[in-house]
């Protein structure tokens, strides 16, 4: 295997395009979900977008799914939950998947970054039309990974009551996507 591709832009999942069959990221819930569930899903509830490259255009590196969802006051810190405690409930944008291949897992591609970036670039652009808090993720552990580490490292804070599921608020995303000069 080679370090040396071209990305394309990250798309849609489009499945005459898009090999879903071979991929494999460790996680079988993951695995399961592009592989046969990702095209019957309906559009209304989340989006799977997908990266690939030039050299192998079929081939997927990663995968991620958007919706829209909820969040609890109750998961948020008290100085937030002061604020906008009141609601009870905030709309939030779910980073309800988020994998990589196992052939690309570790590598110099940094895929898993590339997708999480995209992710929540495109999170912040939709939040200007429709109002999100931030964006929440499930945290998907297996007996070999957990990602917790992983999304923390990019501001996402862990919900205070809910296990396994962090936050990252969008007044955040704006600072880190301002650093990274992509606004």
């Amino acid at each position: 295997m080679t370090d040396h591709f071209t990305f394309n832009p990250i798309e849609l999942l489009d499945v005459a395009r898009h090999n879903r069959k071979t991929f494999s990221c460790g996680v079988e819930v993951l695995d399961i979900f592009i592989q046969q569930k990702a095209r019957k899903e309906s559009p209304e509830l989340s989006r799977t977008f997908v990266l690939t490259c030039n050299e192998l255009p079929g081939e997927i590196f990663g995968y991620y799914s958007l919706s829209a969802t909820r969040l609890s006051s109750n998961d948020l810190p008290d100085h937030i939950k002061k604020k906008i405690g009141q609601y009870g409930a905030i709309p939030a944008t779910l980073l309800s998947r988020l994998a990589t291949s196992s052939k690309y897992q570790n590598s110099k591609l940094r895929v898993g970054e590339t997708l999480l970036i995209d992710a929540i670039h495109r999170s912040y652009r939709v939040s200007h039309e429709v109002a999100s808090f931030g964006i929440v993720v499930d945290i998907l552990k297996s007996p070999t990974s957990d990602p917790t580490k992983f999304y923390e490292r990019y501001g996402f804070c862990l919900c205070v009551e809910t296990p396994n599921k962090a936050y990252l608020p969008m007044h955040t995303v704006r600072t880190l996507l301002e650093r990274a000069e992509l606004i």
